[in-house]
Order: structure tokens, then sequence, then C-alpha cells
């Protein structure tokens, strides 16, 4: 199982990220994988795909992939949404420099970033 861990510090500080976690049922042992302040974490595969904010004060967040094992920690993307989703090859987000939701994909390597908002306009 693989986790992100915070303390809550005040209501001005907010949250003080603590990295990505991983805990074995099996052995009850936790490992801490990466010290990268992550919000959201998807899993699929070998790669941990996770959010994590610009700073404490925004709601923009820059989308990273991790493999499991904690090494080749990539920025993909940058001032989105939080709430991505990963399905197969491709991540689905919101990017936080519109005033519409707009809604677009990116190959899991970074590449091919496309708006597919109106993939659903009539």
């Amino acid at each position: 199982m693989y986790y992100s861990a915070a303390d809550y510090k005040d209501e001005r500080t907010g949250l003080s990220y603590k990295g990505i976690f991983k805990y074995n049922p099996i052995d009850g042992k936790t490992t801490q994988i990466s010290t990268s302040p992550a919000d959201e974490i998807n899993i699929i595969n070998n790669s941990i795909y996770y959010t994590s904010r610009s700073n404490s004060y925004t709601n923009n967040y820059n989308l990273h992939r991790l493999r499991i094992d904690g090494l080749f920690d990539i920025s993909l993307c940058n001032n989105i949404c939080s709430g991505s989703s990963v399905i197969g090859n491709c991540i689905y987000f919101t990017p936080a420099n519109t005033d519409s939701m707009e809604l677009h994909r990116i190959n899991s390597d970074g590449s091919n970033m496309i708006n597919i908002s109106s993939y659903f306009k009539s």
C-alpha cells in the first residue's frame, strides 16, 4: 500500500507534508520512498503518479511520475488543478490557468498534451 503522509500545523500554515510511503501489511514495515509532498496518488503498473502544490497558498499543482521504488521522480506537467486521473497510458486533468473547466490529456511519459474538451462539444 502506498500513501502520502502529512501533519496539520495550523490554519495559516496548513499541511506539512512528510512524503510518500510504502506499507507492507505482511511484515508491518513502513518505508519512505520519497520526501516529495504529494496531494493525490495514483498507482499504475510500476509507477506512482502524484500531484504536488506549487506552493501552499495556491491551487496550482504539478503532476509527477515516480517509480514505486522511489527512483526517477519526473515532472510531467505544471500548473494543473488537483484531480488527475490515470487511465491506461494517459493522464486526464484540468489546467489551473483556465476560467472554463477544460479537460486535457497527456501521455504517461509527459508527451503529447492536448485539450480534449472540444471532443465533447456538440
